[in-house]
C-alpha cells in the first residue's frame, strides 16, 4: 500500500487515492504550519506541495515494516515549477496502519527543498 501510495499519489499526483490509502482521521504528525488534520487537511497539503514542481521523481531506497508500521527512506528529484530550479534531497516517513488505512503520519529531512 506505501509503495503504491507513492507511485500513484506522488509520482502521478493521483490525489482521489488519498481517500483510499488514508484514513478520515489521519493525523500528520509533520504537518505544515496552518495545516489542518484529517483526510481533507492532508489531501490538500500533499496537492498544494506537489504543485509547487512541475516534475517529480521519487525513488523509496529503503522500506522497513513491523506490525502496523512502515518507514520509508526515499530519495527525490523535483524541479521546482517557479524558477524551474532543479532540486536533490533525501526524506523518510513513517506511517502507522489500522484497519488497511493509514492512520498516522511521521516525516522528516525536507530541508533540501526549504520547507
Amino acid at each position: 500500500m506505501v509503495k503504491r501510495a507513492y507511485s500513484e499519489i506522488v509520482a502521478r499526483q493521483n490525489y482521489s487515492l488519498i481517500d483510499l490509502f488514508f484514513a478520515t482521521n489521519i493525523f500528520d504528525h509533520g504537518a505544515f504550519e496552518g495545516q489542518q488534520q484529517g483526510v481533507a487537511g492532508f489531501k490538500k497539503a500533499v496537492s498544494e506541495f506537489l504543485g509547487t514542481f512541475s516534475h517529480v521523481d521519487i525513488a523509496v531506497e529503503a522500506i522497513i515494516t513491523e506490525g502496523d508500521l512502515v518507514s520509508t527512506r526515499e530519495r527525490w528529484k523535483v524541479t521546482r515549477a517557479s524558477d524551474k530550479k532543479e532540486l536533490n534531497g533525501e526524506t523518510m516517513h513513517c506511517f502507522l496502519i489500522k484497519d488497511g488505512k493509514i492512520t498516522d503520519e511521521w516525516s522528516k529531512g525536507w530541508e533540501w527543498v526549504g520547507v
